[in-house]
Formats: structure tokens, sequence, C-alpha cells
């Protein structure tokens, strides 16, 4: 999925530290129990606010496109960025229209679902006919058809693409909803079951989850604080529901309640505190950045902790599991960290330009959280 790429874009807020196993170095949480503060230097969007009407109103159209997909699957959704939108000509050229455009993983590795919310049903139609512009092969068995669906009230094809790879487009015209499914090793077959036995949308879907307002995230914010351990605490900062401010949290802001980014010193280049609508989510975040990990070229180990690596951690006091982590190298050589608490629903993310991934883990064990939050267990 792209959710690895999001992440090395961006904010790197992925920390680099828990660790290994039931028995792997521990985060310590003495003493951080003092009463919770107001935000420093607090920063805003436009007008004063921490979002846009417009960044909340394709949001509330990405919350909306959730509802239609399996459960399995929105664990694992990104909302595009402006961005990713000019980067797309079809999907560009909607212009206005396009009300939000979702990327998810689902239950076959091999399958990425698209999900488009538009404002007219004329815009379905001119996003569904963009697709295989290079015309249709009616001798490819199994594909390459052209049809329609639901008893007739959508529109739905399959095709070939340039390059390989399989896919599949389909409609809910009166919903003002596009799915297109891409399997990048052509196998139409496995596409064609998926299709008929997971693809979205689901039956009855539920009511949107409330979008998060802006005095939500703040709120979040002041609560999420006291997760933070006091010796840094004072340096976190709310930041905007932006892009400017989120980097590549933005595309996961429709899992979001809140996020702090701070700045604790020891090393430390980028952290962050991130607070998850639900645990799932905040499980899905540390396995797509596990994806990218070496497993088999660890070049620190401490404590039963390795770098590069990924597993489970727990704290040393119970030995209890207490959520997962993953710790690899980018390119540019920095070394970052992510962990989850599963009490709490969150994750901590942590990076060394540097690449000193031993004064990164010892940063892990002794400093860097989470501390117990009992308004968030």
């Amino acid at each position: 999925m792209r959710r690895g790429a999001a992440l090395a874009g961006a904010v790197l807020v992925v920390l680099c530290g828990a660790f290994a196993g039931s028995a792997g170095a521990q985060p310590t949480h003495g003493g951080d129990d003092g009463p919770r503060t107001v935000l420093d230097d607090p920063r805003t969007g436009e007008d004063g606010t921490r979002s846009t009407a417009a960044e909340r109103a394709q949001r509330q159209a990405g919350l909306e496109l959730l509802t239609y997909l399996p459960a399995a699957y929105d664990d694992e959704c990104l909302i595009e960025t402006d961005e990713d939108i000019a980067g797309d000509a079809f999907v560009a050229a909607l212009g206005a229209s396009l009300q939000a455009w979702l990327v998810c993983t689902t239950d076959d590795d091999a399958i990425l679902l698209h999900a488009f919310k538009l404002d007219s049903e004329s815009a379905v139609n001119t996003l569904y006919d963009a697709y295989s512009p290079g015309g249709l092969n009616p001798n490819t068995p199994g594909c390459e058809t052209d049809d329609t669906w639901n008893d007739g009230e959508g529109r739905r094809k399959c095709y070939l693409r340039e390059g390989g790879g399989s896919a599949l487009i389909w409609t809910l015209p009166a919903e003002e909803v596009v799915f297109s499914a891409f399997r990048s090793d052509g196998d139409v077959a496995a596409l064609e079951a998926w299709w008929s036995d997971s693809s979205p949308p689901i039956d009855d879907p539920p009511e949107p989850t409330a979008l998060v307002s802006d005095a939500d995230w703040e709120e979040n914010a002041r609560i999420l604080r006291k997760s933070v351990p006091k010796g840094f605490r004072s340096t976190c900062t709310n930041p905007a529901i932006s892009a400017d401010e989120l980097g590549g949290l933005f595309r996961d802001r429709l899992a979001l309640r809140t996020v702090l980014f701070c700045d604790p010193g020891s090393g430390i280049d980028e952290m962050a505190v991130i607070d998850f609508q639900l645990i799932e989510n905040a499980q899905a975040y540390v396995e797509a950045v596990a994806n990218v990990v070496d497993e088999e070229t660890p070049q620190v180990t401490s404590d039963g902790t390795d770098c590069e690596g990924s597993g489970t951690w727990s704290h040393a006091s119970s030995r209890k599991t207490a959520g997962d982590y993953a710790c690899f190298f980018g390119d540019d050589g920095a070394v970052t960290i992510v962990w989850s608490d599963d009490e709490q629903g969150i994750v901590l993310h942590a990076k060394r330009d540097d690449g000193d991934a031993e004064e990164l883990i010892r940063f892990y064990s002794e400093e860097a959280g989470p501390a117990p939050n009992p308004a968030l267990s």
C-alpha cells in the first residue's frame, strides 16, 4: 500500500523506538502524572481555525465513502491530497466535481482499491469513461468488457492496463460514487473472484463517523499531552489539519483524533504522538511501517530490540505485551522507530537523521514514553 510512501514523505514522524518480543526494551513512565497544561505555541489554519471549510468538506466526503467499505478495509485507507489529485490526469480533470478520493488496501494483498466521491451522476460517467483510454479488446478471455451491474443501475468495466495488470471500475450513480480495483499481476480470474465476494459496497451502509471538529481536535490534543513524558511535554504543539502542517499524516486524517509534534532533544530530529480513532487504525499504521523493514539485515540490537526489525514490545514492570513496533533505516541513512500503545490507542514516532540507532533505542527505552494516561485507557 502507499501508506509506507506517505510516511517516508512528509513528517516522517515515525519514531524510532519500541521493541521486540515480549521482553523487549521498555519505556519508562515514572512520575509523569503532573497537571495538564494548555498547548504551547498553538498553530492554526486560516481564520484562526485548525482546518478550512474545504478541508472539512473533503474529510466529510471521505468519511461517507468509508461507510461503503467492508470493515476490514477502512483501517487501511488514505485520503488523497490536492498534490495527489494534480498528479493524476484523469482525476484532476474532474476539477471541483471531485469531493474525495480514497486509496485502500483490501483482504487481497495484490489488490488496491480506489474510491471516489463525486458531485453528480455526470461526473461519475466522466470518470468511468476516462478509464481504459486505449480502448477495450473484447478478445481477452474473462475481461475487456463494458457492461452494467446492480440490476442495470450501475456501470462496470474490466480491462487490462498498459504495462501489465488488470483493472475493474464500477459505479453507484445514485450515490455519486465510483470504485476501481487494480491487480498488479494481471490475474483477471482472481480479480473477478474478489469483486464477486469482497468488493464494496456493503449492504446497508452505516452512518458516517462524526467529523472531528476543530474544537474536538484541540481538546483531544489537550488530553493526549498526558501521554507525553513531562521531560518534554511542554515542547509539544498541535498542528492544524492541513497538508503543510501534518505532512505525510495528512493522508491519514480520516483515522485521526489529533496529533502532537514534539521536540524532546536527545538527538531526536522528529517526533510525533498520534491519537487514532480506533486501535485497529493504530495497529494498521505500525504494520504498514513494518512492511518497509528489512528483517534480514538488523544493524543494531539492544535488549532484544532489532533495528531494522519489527515485533511487539512490553512494559518492563509487567512483561505484558503493550503494542507493536517497527524500526528501519531510510535511504538517506536516517533511522526511524514507530510504536503503538494498544491500551491508549496511540502511536509514537521518533527519527534521528544521523542514523544512530543505538542512541535512538536508548531514547525509546528510557525517555520516550508513552506516560500513563487514564483518560485514554
